[in-house]
């Protein structure tokens, strides 16, 4: 394998070919992980995801590195990346070439209350466990990576302890003595606590009284994409289909209720056959140094004055609401350019307006994001009504760090508020954030800037 830079001077990204021998391996018919070691072997991360690109015929892999992966020194540094790569093996020994799973990477899954494509749940809203089907464009902008490949399902866990699940049957007879395998990558934040919060990948078969089956725990806590495999052999014949689900565990462990925040899952696997997993030789590459950005430079100064609604969704080029409904371009009101942004919450749902700006920043540096604010009458603040900064909880070793300052009810006339943030590990990404949740009023906002302090 050999390797190349892809996005180099913001998020350096590494784009890896499988191969066997010559020939590239279509990247849908395998999962890659990756170990990551400083130059001198000592390991730095254990596991770190292999990112399909499209077309996944054309056998590439990226590997994004995080933050605190990144070199300062003006000189480059040396990691060693060692790649394993899991391949599904049917039972004469030879690689698979097919995938079980209508819709392994939930590209075309329609949510809950409704199922489709061969996928559906055992729960949703009436059992208080909840799915949503997002992708890299939804603007949650969730980097290190965002998904492994195109969209991806976020699930919620309830308080109901009953067995929760989505599924994918396979249709068809099973036979004695074959064995099935399955997996999916899945990625949590602080799924840690109660029984309800342990999620496996598992494969069932059989009546849904007397099921036969095996599965694989996900890992409690917070932790980054990780590929979980099972395997499980048939001992009842006939007519019973056999089932790849993503469930919880509650009557095994006793129910009750948890406080998991988020489980992504995305791109499983499903085949009559085993795992296999290979380990080519580790790979020398090169990190080149990252350039410290310029103090008191706006870094969003293209975005910042809210100018431009390329497709009149009312949110602004660059940007990313929850709740586009509520917000528009106004030219009556604005304190720079000839435009800024209004916003009419009423009260119902959560708003996030955000934008993600990637880049090179370094442990120490203080970073700040601002706007101007307008409000012509008082606004119900809400629970919240803040300007937030915060970093992804996967971009370094430490987690996630935020700052937010509350906003006044007003009114105000063009009033600066400001949030920042000094950064305790090299990141890849920052956050701008303004959360309005149960707020009620009118305002504007305008001249949004992000730049480094210190």
């Amino acid at each position: 394998m050999s390797t190349t830079f892809i996005w180099d001077g913001d998020t350096p990204v590494l784009r890896f070919p499988l191969k066997d021998g010559t020939t590239l391996k279509d990247n849908s018919l395998c999962a890659v992980e990756f170990h990551i070691m400083d130059k001198k072997g000592t390991t730095l991360v254990a596991r770190r995801p292999g990112i399909a690109v499209s077309p996944r015929a054309g056998g590439m892999v990226d590997l994004m590195l995080q933050g605190d992966e990144t070199d300062w020194a003006g000189l480059g540094t040396t990691l060693i990346v060692k790649p394993i790569i899991h391949v599904p093996i049917d039972p004469t020994g030879a690689p698979h070439t097919a995938q079980l799973l209508s819709d392994g990477s939930f590209e075309n899954l329609v949510v809950p209350p409704s199922s489709g494509y061969n996928v559906w749940f055992h729960g949703g809203s009436t059992s208080n466990c909840f799915y949503t089907r997002y992708g890299p464009e939804n603007g949650l902008v969730d980097t290190a990576p965002p998904s492994i490949y195109g969209h991806y399902i976020q699930v919620t866990a309830g308080t109901n302890a009953t067995n929760e699940y989505l599924a994918q049957s396979i249709l068809g007879t099973t036979v004695v003595g074959h064995v099935y395998s399955g997996g999916v990558w899945a990625r949590g934040e602080n799924c840690q606590g109660a029984p309800d919060n342990t999620w496996c990948a598992a494969i069932y078969m059989g009546a849904y009284a007397t099921l036969e089956g095996s599965y694989t725990n996900f890992d409690s806590g917070t932790f980054n994409w990780t590929f979980y495999r099972v395997s499980h052999r048939v001992t009842i014949g006939g007519a019973d289909g056999v089932q790849f689900q993503l469930r919880t565990m509650y009557p095994a462990l006793g129910g009750g209720s948890g406080a998991m925040k988020r489980l992504l899952v995305d791109d499983a696997y499903f085949f009559r056959g085993t795992w296999a997993t290979y380990t080519p030789e580790p790979m020398r590459v090169v990190v080149k140094p990252r350039r410290r950005t310029t103090k008191w430079v706006n870094q969003i100064a293209a975005i910042g004055s809210f100018e431009v609604d390329s497709n009149g969704d009312g949110v602004p080029d660059g940007w990313y609401s929850t709740n586009a409904r509520i917000m528009s371009l106004d030219s009556k009101y604005f304190y720079t350019g000839s435009k800024s942004l209004k916003i009419a919450p009423t009260g119902v749902g959560a708003l996030y307006f955000r934008t993600a700006i990637r880049g090179a920043f370094k442990a120490g540096e203080l970073w700040e994001v601002s706007f101007r604010l307008k409000n012509l009458a008082p606004i119900s603040r809400g629970s919240v009504f803040t300007l937030s900064l915060f970093t992804n909880t996967f971009d370094s070793s430490l987690g996630k760090q935020t700052y937010s300052t509350s906003l006044p009810p007003g009114p105000v006339n063009w009033s600066r508020y400001s949030a920042s943030l000094l950064l305790a590990a090299d990141r890849a990404v920052l956050y701008f954030e303004l959360r309005a949740i149960g707020t009620v009023g009118t305002f504007w906002i305008d001249d949004a800037q992000f730049t480094r302090v210190m």
